[in-house]
Formats: C-alpha cells, structure tokens, sequence
C-alpha cells in the first residue's frame, strides 16, 4: 500500500508571497494617507495665514480710518497704487486693502423704482427702528496715495462741506407692505400708529385717543382737580397717541455747534403757535403726513422746509446749510421715534413695518455725498494661497444727541 506525504513548501511560498504583497500594501496605503494628510494640513495652515493676511489688511484700514472721516477712500485693489503690505523678506505672506465710501449709497433696483410717485432718487437706503441714520453733507478729500509698502498715510483730514442744492429726501413705507395690507393703508389715516401700545384688539379701542385737531388742547381730568392737563383721555399721560405724533425726528448738527431743528407741528397742519408771525411752515414728519399715492405711502422734507437754529433763528433748511462754513462737519441725523407697527382698525390687528426706505436727490457741485457707511475689502495671500474679507464699518456721528429724546408737541 502505498503512503502520501504533504509538502507544504510551495504553499509556504505563495503565503510568504501574498504576506508581503499584503504589508506593502498597507504600507503604500498608510504612506500615502499620511501623505494627505501632511498636505491637508499644509493647505489649511497656508489657508490661515492668507486669512490672517487678509485680516490684517482690515485692521490696518481700521487703523488708517482712525484718522479720517466721511468721504474718505484709498486705491482700489487692482490699481498701483492699492494699499499693502510686503514681508516676504522674512515670510511668504503679502496684503492689500482698499476703503471706499462714495457711491456705496446709490439706488438700486429695488430701491429705486419710487416711479408711482414720481420721484427717481440717487441716493438710497433704509431706517430700522431703534437706530439713528447720519447721512454726511461733508467729504474728507485728504490725499491717499502715493503710500509705500508697511505704511499707513498720515495725511491730515481735508474737509469740505457739499455745496448742496435743490435738497429733498422722501420716506416710504415698503411697497410690498402696503400693497399686501391696502386695507390698512387706505382712507384719510393711512398710517396709525398705536403710540402708547393700548390699542385693544377686542374692542378697537385705544388708537389716537389724544390729540384733536389742529392742535392739541387741555382740559380737566378727575386727577387734576380745576387744573388743565393735556391728557385728552385722561390716562395720566400727557398727549401720548395721536395722528400727530411724529414719525421721523430730523436735526442738522456740525462739529462747531451749529444746529437746525425742524418747525414744531405736522408739515400738513396750520402754522403752530409757538412760530413767528411770518408766517413759517411746519417741518416735523408725522403719521398724518404720510400720503398714499398709488400705493406707496411716504413722507418727504425738502430744502424749503422751515427750521430753527441753535440761535433760535428760523430759516429754510437751504439757508442754514449756505451758512455754514466749508470747513464744517456737517451732518443730518434722523431718528424713527414711533413704535413700527401699523394699526388695521377695521379688522382689529397690528401690521408690522420692518423699515423704512428713503431715497434722496440732490445737486452737488463739488463733490459725491458720501455712503453712510464704509467698505473695506482686503486680499490676504500666503505663497499660492489667496483668502479675502469685506466688512461694512459705520463712521463715527457728531452727535449723540438724538439717541434719547423727549417728544413734546
């Protein structure tokens, strides 16, 4: 009988052989992802430090900003001239940055297209409640080129006051709120406003309660005794919902003190009493003085508008921007003073108004009105590797004057 022996050399062999394949496998795969890895790495860390590069040019236009104002604008990014910065003598990174300011401010299409009331603007933009809008009637023209590598110019400011003419800026609602809510916005009143929050939704009660036309007035209440108060509801507080309350407040301030404050009393009401006997207009923009026209429900001052200075001198708006000298930081500030939400008295509810728009035309001799905010954009760049920031900065106001104010019709 004949006996079979195994030999397992061979499969030895072929095991031996598909071991090593198997661990040369693994390590070209581990290599290679420790490979990617090292690269990723590599790609994210140059990422940040274009980012940092970029991040600094903010801050370096920050730094130069310190020093100017409204109207003032470096070189833009693609021309010689643009503001940078250089180290590749010690590392690979590099910047550059630019500021601008004129021209941030015109209309766009959805802003501009105010044609159901015939007025096409240049100069657009929009007033949230709870912030204060400065428009500048000024520039800063200081000089800003010709600035090396690593520098921030130190030029001094060089302000100019705009020769403005033929001045107007109208308010409105949004289009798409008025159109979407015609019921609210129709009639005599387009635009109520609950003042002091005690309209009562059930009954329809507790809207514009205070006030009677033309003026307000006084008369007794059971917490008075014989004195006179003006609390025509008799809450104990004085005048504080009515169609006459204002809207919008508006001031002119300079940085030398020189103010204009516009005529107490609503623009469509009778010349008030506290005015002079010439004859002077109103100029506060009040709920009644808002108009609807073809569906767009706005308010507008104009250059004609009658004001007072820090004198107690009234003029027109126009006369008191021609006095002042052209070296002045002449600034309009407007504050929205009324709760925004419109009331819909016949089916008992509130609309809410998430802004107002404005829009603004103007003859300017000298000079582009300046944006009311700045744009910085800055290119950062490590090696092959480009990052880029823009950023919005609001310049500094004169004035906080109107941040807290007390209404007194």
């Amino acid at each position: 009988m004949m006996e079979f022996k195994s030999d397992n050399k061979g499969v030895s062999l072929a095991l031996s052989i598909g071991l090593l394949l198997l661990l040369v496998t693994i390590t070209t795969t581990v290599n290679e992802l420790v490979i990617r890895a090292l690269r990723s790495s590599h790609q994210i860390e140059a990422s940040d430090k274009a980012y940092f590069a970029a991040e600094a040019g903010v801050e370096d236009a920050l730094y130069e900003l310190s020093a100017h104002t409204a109207g003032y604008e470096t070189a833009d990014l693609a021309e010689p001239e643009v503001r940078h910065a250089d180290f590749t003598e010690n590392v690979s990174w590099t910047n550059k940055w630019e500021l601008k300011n004129k021209a941030l401010n015109i209309c766009d299409n959805s802003l501009a297209s105010w044609v159901e009331i015939g007025f096409n603007p240049t100069y657009c933009g929009r007033i949230y409640e709870g912030s204060k809008l400065v428009i500048n009637l000024f520039t800063d023209d200081a000089l800003s080129t010709g600035v090396l590598s690593n520098q921030i110019s130190e030029a001094a400011q060089n302000i100019n006051k705009l020769s403005l003419s033929a001045l107007k800026i109208v308010f409105r609602l949004p289009p798409d709120v008025v159109a979407d809510n015609l019921s609210v916005f129709s009639g005599t009143l387009p635009l109520a406003i609950d003042n002091d929050g005690d309209y009562d939704m059930g009954s329809g009660s507790g809207l514009n309660e205070d006030g009677p036309a033309p003026f307000f007035s006084k008369q007794t209440c059971p917490y008075s005794g014989l004195a006179q108060v003006d609390d025509n509801d008799c809450d104990g507080r004085a005048d504080e919902d009515s169609e006459h309350d204002p809207v919008i407040l508006w001031k002119l301030i300079d940085d030398k003190g020189n103010s204009f404050q516009p005529l107490r009393g609503c623009k469509t009401d009778p010349q008030h009493t506290s005015h002079s006997t010439a004859g002077d207009s109103n100029a506060t923009l009040c709920e009644k003085d808002f108009i609807l026209t073809n569906n767009e429900l706005s308010v507008s001052l104009t250059e004609a508008d009658r004001g007072v200075n820090q004198n107690g001198v009234i003029s027109d708006l126009a006369a008191f921007i021609a006095g002042i000298p052209a070296t002045n930081e002449l600034q309009m500030e407007l504050l929205l003073v009324a709760p925004m939400q419109a009331v819909d008295a016949a089916n008992r509810l509130k609309v809410p108004i998430p802004y107002l728009e404005y829009g603004m035309t103007y003859d300017a001799a000298d000079s582009i009105l300046p944006s009311t905010y700045f744009s910085i954009k800055s290119d950062g760049y490590y090696k092959d590797f480009k990052q880029s920031i823009t950023t919005n900065v609001v310049p500094r106001a004169t004035t906080r004057l109107l941040d807290l104010t007390i209404i007194q019709q």
